[in-house]
């Protein structure tokens, strides 16, 4: 019996789980080290100080001033309720704005983005008494083909209003214009990821915001 362990994020906390989960794990092709993250907080002039998490740096992840961090603390029995009136007030209140309301979902994995694009599709524009949102809905995860994947990206990043609800592999290497703001359903497994994800939104000087689902 061989079990092998893919990963393409290589940091600290992967290595404390192939101690936990494998047995006298063998590293091929990268050597794991505990390496810090450093994170800074950049005011909209550039200035800002680094704090760091851990004590070897190797990157700096800025987070801009006008990016406005918030979070839902919410009973697991109420996520889905809130997720889904959450997206729909915010779609609300930009409706009929010239800029327009454009969104990140992200949730965990592959599995869930269909379930939720499949969820939220059947559900929008349907007149509900507490979801009413008429926005177009894409979806983008590893498991689809390369055209599905593209054809995702351009038509988000096309659209004047829309939600994309993702995994991780939109977290980084994308830019995607006027984006209003990102929502992390699923929690992020380490600080990095959290700031590659909010990262999708306000750049370039512009305001955005992002909220973080945390779980009572």
């Amino acid at each position: 019996w061989q079990t092998v362990l893919c990963s393409a994020p290589l940091h600290s906390k992967l290595q404390d789980l192939t101690q936990m989960s494998l047995c006298d794990p063998i590293a091929i092709g990268f050597k794991l080290q505990a390496s810090g993250v450093a994170v800074k907080l950049v005011d909209e002039d550039g200035r800002g100080a680094a704090r760091a998490d851990g004590a070897g740096q190797k990157e700096v992840l800025t987070i801009p001033a006008q990016l406005r961090q918030l979070y839902l603390q919410v009973d697991s029995e109420q996520r889905l309720a809130t997720l889904l009136m959450l997206l729909d007030l915010k779609f609300r209140e930009a409706a009929g704005k010239e800029e327009g309301c454009k969104a990140v979902l992200f949730v965990a994995t592959c599995d869930a983005v269909e379930f939720y694009h499949s969820l939220i599709g059947l559900m929008k524009g349907k007149g509900k008494q507490f979801f009413t949102l008429a926005t177009p809905v894409y979806k983008l995860h590893g498991n689809l083909t390369q055209d599905m994947r593209s054809d995702a990206f351009v038509s988000f990043a096309k659209a004047p209003s829309a939600l994309l609800i993702c995994t991780d592999v939109a977290a980084r290497g994308l830019d995607f214009p006027r984006m209003s703001f990102i929502v992390q359903y699923d929690t992020p497994g380490h600080p990095e990821e959290y700031v590659h994800r909010i990262g999708r939104t306000a750049r370039a000087g512009k305001r955005g915001s992002s909220f973080l689902f945390l779980q009572t």
